[in-house]
């Protein structure tokens, strides 16, 4: 992976100055935490027990600041009549889809949890509106957690984060047991996974949202250690009809050659840095998930132009099997 990235973390390291930190202790009384009670209101069509159950808590780095907390799009009409898409702070929403796949070994089941925020600050490369997150928890049959793999939803940043259920085999060569080094933060390669309420709490940089920690906690434990900031959970096709006036409207772009492409979601930095070598204009602009042939447009992790289609997330088994996983 970082051979395959390196000319992108040195523009990242260089611009953003992003470093590693020490891990959050987590008994901190003033850390402020997303989530999802078990409580959550019904999804249509999905197994709500799981959507809560697996469900990430998220521990933004300074949490007073609008755009560090977990948000909702909205949508409205400006004073010109034109539609304006933003992500709202004061209502956190994670987004979920249930995705089963299928490898040569096994059957399993993706999780997938998508965030957004207000945006990233103008002195960060990544600097843009409405970007976001996803955290997605990959169960098998017998509803234990494999793996983590969380990725910004432009495609960058992408890190996988082992559980002890993760068949011994299946890891991919030369895997480093001690820890992982994930575009400058510091990751654990394994998780030890243990009991009914247990939650992967996800640590996020300030400005940037990157993933800067990944632990293990219960719920009770969170409950009594942080200030827990009720998040609803809705189905992610609820991003494609945001309510409007009368109506509704999509978060993405839904035609022309933008289609895919989250409203509002301008990169201006990476596009002058990074566009002409990654040979995308779009480079860093947050898009939808899905079926490319649908949303149109592709949500490749690996910057190299010939590997686009090869690392492209949707078709998760390939995905894994090109990123060195044997599921």
């Amino acid at each position: 992976m970082f051979v395959r990235h390196c000319i992108y973390s040195v523009v990242v390291l260089f611009v953003s100055a992003c470093a590693s930190h020490a891990p959050i202790d987590s008994t901190d009384i003033k850390l402020t935490a997303f989530w999802v009670n078990q409580s959550a209101g019904q999804i249509e069509n999905l197994n709500n027990h799981l959507a809560s159950r697996f469900a990430p808590i998220i521990v933004p780095d300074q949490p007073q600041v609008s755009y560090n907390r977990v948000g909702k799009p909205v949508a409205a009409y400006n004073e010109d009549g034109e539609e304006q898409i933003s992500v709202s702070a004061e209502q956190p929403v994670f987004y979920f889809q249930q995705r089963d796949f299928s490898t040569d070994q096994a059957s399993y089941t993706n999780l997938i949890y998508r965030m957004h925020f207000e945006g990233t600050p103008f002195y960060h490369l990544t600097s843009g509106d409405n970007v976001g997150l996803f955290v997605i928890v990959t169960i098998n049959a017998q509803k234990h957690p494999v793996l983590i793999t969380t990725v910004h939803t432009c495609g960058c940043y992408l890190a996988f984060t082992p559980t002890q259920y993760m068949p011994a085999d299946a890891f991919p060569k030369h895997w480093d047991e001690t820890g992982q080094q994930v575009y400058g933060q510091s990751l654990p390669s394994l998780l030890q996974w243990s009991g009914n309420d247990a939650r992967p709490i996800i640590m996020l940089e300030d400005g940037t949202h990157r993933v800067r920690d990944i632990q293990i906690i219960s719920t009770a434990h969170a409950k009594s250690a942080m200030h827990q900031a009720d998040t609803a959970i809705e189905a992610m096709a609820a991003l494609k009809r945001l309510p409007l006036g009368s109506g509704n409207t999509s978060f993405f772009i839904t035609e022309g050659d933008d289609k895919g492409y989250v409203k509002g979601s301008n990169k201006p930095w990476e596009f002058l840095f990074m566009s002409w070598w990654a040979l995308d204009i779009n480079i860093g602009v947050d898009k939808d998930y899905g079926d490319a042939s649908k949303t149109g447009v592709l949500f490749y992790t690996d910057l190299n132009p010939k590997n686009r289609e090869a690392s492209d997330m949707w078709p998760f088994a390939r995905f894994l099997h090109y990123w060195g996983w044997r599921l």
